[in-house]
C-alpha cells in the first residue's frame, strides 16, 4: 500500500525514477479498485436483466446463436442500466483522479530503465488503436492490422515495464533500489570509520 501512496504523493511529477515494485503494485491496487467498482456497475444491469424476462430470452438467444442475435434495444438498455448507476459515476471519477498519477509513474518507470518519458507517446497510441474499429466502420483488414500494432504495443509496454532498474546514476537521478543515507540512516552506523 506504501507504494501507492507513494505514487499520490508524486501525483504529477514527472520527474525521477520508479523501481518496478513501484510501478506494479500501484497498477495492482487500481486494478483491484476498479474491478470491484465495475461489480458495483453491472448490479443494476443484472438486477434490470432480471425483472425483464424478454431481455433474459434474448440474452439466452444471444448465448445460443452468438452475440450478433441479440438486438440493439436490449443492448443499449442494458448499457443504460449500468451507465447511470452510482457506481459507474464514482468509476469515471476514479479513473480521472488516477490519470496523472499512473502517467507520472510510467514516465518515472521508463527513466529507471533509461529511456525518456515520451516513450509513452507511441505506446499508448498504439494501444489505443484497437478502439478505432469501434468508432469507425473499418474492413477486416484494417481491423486487424490495427489489432496487430495494438497488441505490438502493448507487448513493448509490458516488456519495459518489467526492465530492471539501470544500474546506478543516470540523467534521471539515482538507482531508486541503491541505498542512500538518508533513507537508510542504520546502514550509515554500521559503516567503519576511516583511518586517518
Amino acid at each position: 500500500m506504501k507504494w501507492f501512496i507513494k505514487c499520490f504523493k508524486q501525483y504529477a511529477d514527472f520527474k525521477g525514477r520508479a523501481r518496478r515494485r513501484e510501478f506494479w503494485w500501484f497498477t495492482l491496487i487500481n486494478f483491484i479498485i476498479m474491478f470491484v467498482m465495475m461489480i458495483f456497475m453491472m448490479v443494476p444491469m443484472v438486477k434490470g436483466m432480471i425483472n425483464d424476462p424478454e431481455m433474459m430470452e434474448a440474452i439466452n438467444d444471444a448465448g445460443v446463436y452468438g452475440s450478433t442475435a441479440l438486438d440493439d434495444d436490449y443492448t443499449k438498455q442494458m448499457y443504460s442500466l449500468m451507465m447511470h448507476s452510482t457506481a459507474f459515476y464514482v468509476y469515471c471519477i476514479f479513473c480521472l483522479l488516477i490519470l496523472l498519477p499512473s502517467l507520472a509513474v510510467t514516465v518515472r518507470r521508463l527513466h529507471d530503465t533509461g529511456r525518456s518519458g515520451w516513450w509513452f507517446v507511441p505506446m499508448y497510441v498504439g494501444m489505443l488503436l484497437n478502439n478505432i474499429p469501434t468508432l469507425f466502420s473499418c474492413s477486416i483488414g484494417v481491423k486487424m492490422l490495427l489489432m496487430l500494432i495494438s497488441l505490438a504495443a502493448l507487448i513493448v509496454y509490458l516488456v519495459f515495464m518489467f526492465l530492471d532498474s539501470q544500474e546506478g546514476e543516470n540523467k534521471w537521478g539515482p538507482n531508486p533500489k541503491e541505498p542512500r543515507w538518508e533513507d537508510e540512516p542504520q546502514a550509515h552506523e554500521e559503516m567503519p570509520m576511516a583511518e586517518n
